[in-house]
């Protein structure tokens, strides 16, 4: 109830205690680096499109192909699909990590996701050393499993960002904004990569474990600037006025800690639940759009540039790590101006 009527306010009066900020030069420094190092932790699923005809150069899923032959046309219908089930695996990851998110904190959860990642992109890595053609059924398996959890990680590694947000509570918009450019960006960066390696002749399988050796990097880099958990607890409760031990629950059993943050989902979403339930009929549709039309991007790539289609695709991999960039004046913008504006 006292969040429903604090949520009405748009001058702050929710933060019942000091919204002053607590922050300085060092966790200035310390969100910057939690940011890059998000970054450099990629999902390679969302970004599969720049790169799919790099992938079909290496011989991925040629089991369609004529025998002994490396590549043909046939293949990226099958790499489609494999686009498909690893972006809906991804999209499926939601709810999950920020479960974890929640029950791990910031610096145990962004961590571990950089792990996940280096662990699946090396596998990756391994399935792509596999002849697909002797190997279909395993490199299809792998290749599925491991794009998708990879992206969950490198989810989970950007919002790293996020455990900064009561550090500055005046500008979490901003944080928001953050967290979403380095997780957005950094597909078409990794796509940007492999097809510099391959234009440079180097196997994309060596580019999947040059990005798992990075991963592995970033999740020990994360380990120590992100605030740790008791951290992020004691900055919320000097900003919100409520007791540390009484806002993090996940010392329950595990099934009631769950139903618990199931039941606060449900009543946050009651406060509007109008404007709730549309924006998530208006998610699914962009969802389904979005999947459609960045299953096609490769093949249509291909038809309208034939052998320019790896240049071109190199170009608007790398449009996409610049219109990223967007999510950073958004957060200030709502910070300013709240979400009705």
């Amino acid at each position: 109830e006292r969040l429903k009527d604090a949520g009405h306010l748009a001058d702050g009066t929710a933060f019942a205690g000091d919204s002053s900020g607590a922050y300085s030069t060092s966790t200035h420094l310390r969100l910057a680096l939690s940011a890059l190092i998000g970054l450099l932790v990629s999902g390679p699923t969302a970004g599969m499109q720049f790169y799919m005809v790099t992938l079909q150069h290496s011989g991925a899923l040629n089991s369609v192909c004529q025998p002994g032959v490396q590549t043909c046309d046939e293949q990226l219908s099958v790499l489609q699909g494999l686009f498909m089930f690893s972006l809906v695996l991804m999209s499926s990851s939601g709810m999950p990590v920020g479960y974890l998110y929640d029950v791990l904190g910031a610096q145990t959860a962004s961590c571990g996701g950089a792990v996940v990642s280096a662990i699946c992109l090396a596998l990756i890595a391994f399935a792509l050393s596999l002849d697909g053609q002797a190997w279909p059924i395993a490199q299809f398996v792998i290749l599925v499993l491991c794009l998708g959890l990879a992206d969950g990680g490198g989810l989970l590694a950007s919002m790293g960002v996020l455990g900064w947000i009561w550090h500055y509570p005046r500008q979490q918009g901003l944080l928001f904004g953050i967290s979403n450019f380095a997780y957005q960006a950094s597909p078409p960066l990794l796509a940007l990569v492999f097809n510099s390696l391959s234009s440079w002749g180097i196997d994309l399988q060596w580019g999947f474990l040059i990005a798992s050796g990075v991963s592995i990097l970033a999740a020990v880099g994360l380990r120590h600037v992100v605030p740790s958990k008791l951290e992020y607890f004691e900055q919320a409760s000097r900003v919100t006025n409520e007791v540390v031990g009484s806002m993090d629950g996940s010392s329950l059993i595990s099934c009631l800690h769950f139903k618990a943050n199931m039941k606060e989902v449900i009543q946050v979403t009651k406060l509007y639940p109008v404007h709730n339930s549309m924006n998530l009929i208006a998610l699914l549709f962009v969802v389904c759009a979005g999947v459609y039309f960045q299953a096609n991007m490769a093949m249509s790539f291909e038809l309208f540039y034939g052998d320019e289609a790896d240049s071109v695709l190199t170009f608007v991999s790398l449009s996409g790590v610049v219109c990223s960039a967007f999510n950073l004046v958004s957060g200030p913008l709502f910070d300013a101006f709240g979400l009705k504006a």
